[in-house]
């Protein structure tokens, strides 16, 4: 029998993109589907630490 949990995934503003902006929603929009990379994840609050721009910098 598996057990699903649900899960958090937190993207902090700072790793949304490199150059300073005021809100997530000068990126996105509610809804939209990204690719992240999975920073750390933290088991104990069942959260999952992502990053959106750390893909473009291990793109290069």
């Amino acid at each position: 029998m598996k057990l699903e949990r649900e899960l958090l995934g937190l993207i902090h503003i700072e790793d949304i993109s490199v150059s300073r902006i005021k809100s997530p929603e000068e990126r996105f929009y509610s809804g939209q589907k990204i690719n992240v990379m999975v920073k750390s994840i933290d088991r104990e609050n069942n959260r999952i630490i992502l990053s959106y721009k750390e893909l473009f910098r291990n793109m290069g």
